[in-house]
């Protein structure tokens, strides 16, 4: 058995700072997990422009912080329930999804052993889709917190895109998102494709 250290709400909130920032988003930084297998049943559905889905994933060996901030395998399971609807006359689409995922554990987490999510993503197109617009936005329904990121993007020729986000957070100061509130961020980028 791991000993039960106790962390602080401050070590906390800087653990969960580290893991999303906002310079990271920005920069399209990802982090790197652990390779996982996965057994998992898929439904899909088209209706017209629509369709729609839902996920069943059973995750053996999926990765878990304990509060000793040791990373171990644990088993995991995750439900998703999502739509992509095309508006095709407006040259919108909608793409969204409820994410719920449980760690099958006896050990203490740093973070929940469950937690919730909605995700959201809207895109219009203008202009001979020369401009894109829209917003991506992710709701922690466990603690309330959410970032939204409203963008802006326009195609200069096929290989050159000149694009503008703000990235929003907003929750409690010891959410995981609320942690960043002090970190609103804009950014002007420049994408370049060869």
């Amino acid at each position: 058995d791991l000993p039960v250290i106790t962390v602080s709400s401050e070590l906390r909130k800087e653990i969960l700072a580290n893991l999303v920032t906002p310079a990271g988003l920005a920069a399209g930084v990802s982090l790197e997990y652990l390779q996982e297998d996965i057994l998992a049943i898929d439904f899909s559905k088209q209706l017209g422009d629509s369709l729609y889905k839902f996920e069943y994933s059973y995750i053996p060996n999926s990765p878990l912080l304990l509060k000793d901030l040791s990373l171990i395998k644990e088993k995991r399971q995750r439900f998703v329930v999502g739509a992509d609807v095309d508006f095709e006359a407006a040259s919108s689409s909608i793409n969204w999804q409820y994410i719920f995922d449980k760690y099958i554990t006896d050990k203490e987490a740093l973070a929940e052993s469950s937690f919730s999510q909605f995700i959201i993503h809207t895109e219009s197109l203008f202009l001979q889709d020369k401009i894109s617009t829209g917003i991506d936005a992710l709701y922690m329904i466990s603690d309330s917190s959410f970032n939204i990121r409203p963008y802006f993007d326009y195609n200069l020729t096929d290989n050159d895109i000149l694009g503008i986000k703000y990235y929003l957070f907003a929750g409690a100061s010891d959410s995981f998102f609320g942690y960043h509130t002090k970190d609103n961020l804009f950014v002007i980028q420049y994408k370049k494709s060869f």
